[in-house]
């Protein structure tokens, strides 16, 4: 390899092979609501969102994403399109689209329909997440969405504060996703008092489970999170694909958090957040309101310590990785493979 081409290759910021495929976040359900069309771009598409409501008894429909732009002159369908029960109608010509993207009306043509059809994206909506799915090729989903983050634990969700975007970070899901069975960062980005230790990994699938032995408050006689001194605990990361990432902990209050990572195209995408904390501490005692908000603090501050570096890095294909770390992210990274175009 010249020094150019190793220059080049070190300042490629996501893999070659594009953006994976898989399902992703573009956000919460209360950023949808009923009656309105919203424009988005992700996966290097323009899209238009929509949620309808049935006319009959006004039960509210699923988010239904569509390609965005009108097949008759090329309207955006989320720039001043009007929705009609579960479909929406074009601000240009008024040619009205269903939930599957067909065309089912032309008002000035005799109420005619011409059976053209916009590209209609898979979408499901998990716990008030709202997810698409991608395929580089616009194939059918490889792997069903999550049916549940956290709702049994935490049941009136969001909280306030709980849920954070970072938009247009030049990031792809895979800087993220790398951190799932990533032990030694812990220490050095997020200020754990100890290395975890990695207890196990996992791939099953279209999830990969790492779980950490580490120790919360090392160091301290108490603190916050720890009121009656250092706890050994856990955490437990998984990744379902690439684009949507947990945290769970344990020993301490079981907080969980979901980090969504959605590409914008193949080396920007937009980060969320979504923090679930329990009503109980766990002693049994009543969550408080103040260590509730601390939680979602500092989880949303953890992400932004991971941001610092993920918004800033390169892509290292074959990362010279030390002894007791190749053995788990090289299976990771050749698990998170099955995910890109071949």
């Amino acid at each position: 390899m010249t020094s150019a081409t190793r220059r080049r290759s070190l300042s490629r910021r996501s893999p070659e092979k594009g953006i994976a495929r898989g399902w992703y976040q573009i956000g919460w359900s209360t950023d949808f609501p009923p009656g309105t069309a919203a424009p988005l771009h992700y996966f290097d598409c323009d899209l238009v969102a929509f949620r309808g409501t049935d006319s009959a008894d006004g039960t509210v429909r699923q988010v239904r994403v569509l390609d965005a732009f009108c097949r008759h002159m090329g309207a955006h369908l989320g720039h001043g399109g009007t929705v009609e029960d579960d479909c929406i109608r074009c601000p240009y010509h008024g040619w009205l689209y269903d939930a599957n993207g067909l065309n089912i009306d032309v008002p000035y043509g005799g109420g005619d329909a011409t059976g053209i059809r916009i590209s209609s994206w898979p979408t499901t909506e998990v716990d008030g997440v709202v997810l698409v799915w991608f395929d580089p090729e616009s194939l059918t989903p490889a792997f069903d969405p999550p049916t549940s983050f956290a709702r049994a634990q935490c049941p009136a969700w969001p909280l306030d504060g709980a849920t954070r975007l970072w938009p247009g970070l030049t990031m792809s899901p895979q800087a993220a996703a790398d951190n799932v069975c990533d032990a030694a960062h812990f220490k050095y980005v997020h200020g754990s008092y100890d290395l975890p230790g990695l207890a196990s990994y996992s791939a099953d699938g279209s999830v990969f489970r790492a779980a950490y032995d580490i120790g919360f408050g090392g160091g301290m006689a108490h603190t916050w999170a720890t009121p009656h001194g250092p706890v050994a605990g856990t955490i437990h990361t998984e990744a379902t694909g690439l684009g949507l990432l947990w945290n769970r902990l344990g020993g301490v209050d079981e907080v969980i958090s979901l980090l969504g990572v959605t590409p914008i195209d193949a080396t920007t995408s937009d980060v969320r957040v979504s923090v679930w904390v329990p009503t109980e501490r766990t002693d049994g005692s009543p969550m408080p309101a103040a260590i509730r908000d601390r939680w979602i603090g500092q989880q949303h501050s953890q992400v932004e310590a991971d941001l610092q570096v993920w918004a800033n890095q390169t892509y290292i294909d074959r990362p010279p990785f030390l002894t007791n770390e190749a053995e788990s992210m090289r299976a990771f990274r050749a698990w998170s493979a099955q995910w890109y175009q071949a």
